[in-house]
């Protein structure tokens, strides 16, 4: 069984619904310490945000940022659960079987 099969990681991100483009990007934000979202997107002070066309009505953005995360980490949308900030743009992400490197390896393209 590949290292870390059985693990999660907690990732904290930020949600744009009705975007004109599905994209993850990168944006500063001050920090208070070093907490396990700083770890897994690389550096203190940057968060991730992540752009989804559909709207922000009847967990449709919810579902549309689970299978857009789904392709870009190229897992099973079942590996992908929001356990806090289900109505909120801010939530914190559980992925199953992936490593804070490994999700910093596929999501490097940082653009701001």
């Amino acid at each position: 069984m590949p290292p870390g099969k059985n693990k999660f990681l907690k990732v904290h991100l930020r949600v744009q619904p009705g975007a004109s483009k599905k994209e993850i990007r990168y944006f500063s934000r001050k920090s208070s310490g070093k907490s396990s979202d700083e770890r897994a997107n690389k550096t203190s002070g940057k968060r991730i945000k992540v752009y989804v066309n559909a709207p922000p009505e009847d967990g449709k953005a919810n579902k549309e940022l689970i299978k857009f995360l789904a392709g870009e980490l190229n897992i099973s949308k079942a590996g992908i659960k929001i356990i806090k900030g289900k109505t909120a743009r801010d939530k914190v992400i559980k992925i199953k079987g992936m490593t804070a490197s490994g999700f910093r390896d596929i999501i490097k393209t940082e653009k701001s």
